[in-house]
């Protein structure tokens, strides 16, 4: 029977193993492996050794949850890989296994991720709770062009964001109460893409905001939308306005979202656009009290 060792990163020999193995597994590049490790942590990754040998790892981020107005502490799962010479030999199963054993031990209420698929982590506990939608949306087809909010441009650091995001949050069951971590990647540039920030309604009394990336493809332009908020019916139609506003130059945009987020209520008698293309993941949350029964 293999013998597995559950372990923190030891070194810096341990570190590099790792990254090695998730760059392969998650076919980044070694630089970008190496932002992700220092906006993680070292102390916040795991690792399963098999006779001494890494045979992969994860990383284990404190969040919390908004549930029924109130934080929950949470442990995201993220970056779970094994390297190829190691699967089918029951490594990511002890992985996972001493994971959980490891954050129920320090009290952790739940833990959640969004996994590639579901097999491993419902042999650990885990459960379908939830699902992660990006709309796309053809911009021509948004037929609200009257905003009755102003939009400015904000500086993506201000503190105005993170208010606006918490108020939107703990009215949403299951929305994270984000870290910096978080924060990090939604205004951080990819692909060299500069990401614009625009604050709805007036700056003594915001009822919103939307960030965004636009990308020029061989026969389109896009917008991406990072993230949003709108916390009044008016905000919500400012926000859709605002983009249909940009009908002429790009062709659509996607936002993540779903059909019970305030963005879709103005919508509840009827769709006034086409939803082109919806993709969904699993989100798997684990109620660690039972991880023992």
């Amino acid at each position: 029977m293999s013998s597995f060792e559950y372990d923190k990163i030891a070194d810096s020999g341990d570190a590099e193993k790792l990254k090695q193995i998730l760059t392969q597994c998650f076919i980044g590049s070694s630089e970008e492996e190496e932002k992700y490790f220092q906006a993680v942590g070292l102390e916040n990754f795991r690792i399963i050794r098999q006779n001494g040998e890494i045979a992969g790892g994860l990383a284990i981020i404190p969040f919390s949850q908004w549930w029924g107005g109130e934080c929950i502490s949470m442990a995201g799962i993220a970056a779970v890989g094994i390297a190829p010479e190691y699967r089918g030999s029951g490594a990511a199963l002890a992985l996972m296994q001493n994971t959980i054993r490891e954050i129920h031990n320090r009290g952790v209420s739940i833990s959640a991720l969004f996994p590639a698929v579901q097999k491993l982590y419902r042999k650990v506990g885990y459960e379908q709770a939830g699902s992660f939608c990006n709309w796309e949306v053809k911009t021509e087809n948004i037929q609200i062009h009257k905003s009755t909010l102003p939009l400015t441009a904000v500086d993506s650091n201000s503190e105005i964001l993170r208010e606006l995001y918490q108020k939107q949050a703990s009215l949403n069951n299951g929305n994270l109460a984000r870290n910096p971590f978080i924060w990090g990647n939604i205004f951080q540039n990819q692909d060299s893409q500069p990401v614009y920030t625009y604050l709805i309604g007036a700056s003594d009394n915001p009822q919103g905001y939307v960030a965004f990336a636009q990308k020029r493809t061989d026969v389109d332009s896009l917008i991406q939308i990072r993230d949003w908020v709108v916390l009044t019916p008016e905000a919500a139609q400012s926000f859709w306005a605002f983009f249909a506003g940009m009908r002429y130059s790009y062709r659509s945009h996607f936002v993540n979202a779903n059909r019970h987020d305030s963005l879709a209520r103005c919508f509840n008698r009827s769709y006034d656009f086409d939803i082109a293309r919806t993709k969904s993941k699993i989100k798997i949350i684990f109620p660690l009290d039972v991880a023992d029964s």
